[in-house]
């Protein structure tokens, strides 16, 4: 096994000698843990350790149906740079280029994540791009995203958001709605709507990994993406009569309570605990399943630690013990000892740009 720390946290990789593309990565930070992603992962939620319910909120629901005129528009927020608003069909209107920013109130003030719906329709001609903060694109990593009618997802942290023609963009814009949503810990970033109320919870007495909880008919959490269908396999753990049990199987099969894909929708609803859930394209070996099971299992436990320790994501050094087979992290923060996945011990001292680790004896620099 292999590790790498960098700004963004500890990655653990697994690698598959015969297909390094089936190979399994597991991403740990100052806040969260994802357990093992094996291979074509398709996302990665319900890995947390912030115990606060989610609340499901729409920041902004708007088809445009309000507005008299585009002085109207703007001055309830928008802002139109080339493109116009039509108020006889409630509609934003590019005929070919343009910029429309809808970033409205913040409806992430504190980085949480949130997850933006546009409806394109009358398109003609070249395609729309999804931007936030200005700089960054959320376009699914596709070349000509928007580039049809539907009704497109994205999700992001920023309240800076426009859609930008490209390419000659002839069509139009129905209608913006923001959600908030709960994150996917993998790379892709499809976060989940969260839709009523969702309890967390410490997944055992004094553990770090949250249980998510209280699900039922108006409460859970969903999202749609076109990389989503019922042929994906499914990992994760949920929680029968008080017992914590590692499930897993194609998704068609129904292998983890509640949890659905219908048509490109994703839904995670039923009425046990549920956590550490992934989708991926890759169906994993037995050994795999045996490795996610035995690395994950012992963070159910109470007590459990599984995050780097203190607030920083930054990694400012490794070292793998092999006389005692435990990896220390070093940080701003301290010193975080893993077997696994798992966090089994600590330091309070900073650690500037060097660990050594031989047989249970520690040098830090």
């Amino acid at each position: 096994m292999k590790h790498f720390g960098s700004t963004s946290g500890l990655t653990a990789l697994a690698e598959d000698q015969a297909t390094q593309a089936n190979g399994m990565v597991a991403y740990t930070t100052s806040t969260y843990n994802t357990g093992w992603m094996p291979g074509a992962i398709k996302g990665a939620f319900l890995a947390d350790t912030d115990d606060a319910d989610l609340v499901g909120s729409v920041y902004l629901d708007d088809d445009f149906t309000s507005y008299a005129d585009q002085a109207a528009a703007e001055a309830a927020g928008y802002e139109f740079s080339g493109c116009t608003f039509d108020a006889a069909n409630d509609q934003v209107d590019f005929p070919g280029t343009g910029t429309f920013t809808f970033s409205g109130a913040d409806p992430s003030p504190n980085g949480e994540p949130i997850i933006v719906k546009i409806v394109v329709s009358n398109r003609t001609a070249g395609n729309l791009s999804f931007q936030a903060a200005y700089s960054q694109v959320f376009a699914f990593g596709e070349t000509g995203a928007l580039d049809a009618n539907g009704t497109y997802y994205f999700s992001c942290t920023s309240a800076h958001l426009r859609v930008l023609a490209l390419n000659g963009f002839d069509g139009s814009v129905d209608s913006v709605t923001i959600y908030g949503a709960d994150t996917d810990r993998s790379m892709n970033n499809k976060g989940l709507i969260v839709n009523g109320t969702v309890t967390r919870s410490p997944v055992a007495t004094g553990a770090e990994l949250v249980a998510y909880s209280g699900f039922s008919a108006s409460n859970y959490l969903e999202s749609t993406n076109a990389s989503y269908v019922d042929t994906l396999y499914a990992l994760g753990w949920e929680q029968t009569n008080g017992v914590w049990e590692f499930k897993h199987g194609v998704v068609s099969t129904a292998p983890i309570d509640g949890l659905t894909i219908t048509g490109n929708t994703l839904k995670i609803a039923g009425t046990k605990p549920k956590a550490l859930i992934r989708l991926s394209a890759t169906i994993p070996t037995s050994d795999q399943i045996a490795k996610i099971y035995n690395d994950e299992k012992v963070l159910f436990q109470e007590n459990a630690a599984c995050t780097l320790y203190g607030a920083s994501n930054t990694v400012t050094a490794l070292a793998h013990d092999l006389g005692t087979d435990l990896l220390h992290v070093g940080t701003s923060a301290g010193r975080s000892v893993f077997r696994g996945l798992e966090r089994i011990q600590n330091t309070s001292t900073s650690v500037a740009t060097a660990i050594s680790a031989v047989n249970g004896l520690i040098a830090e620099k």
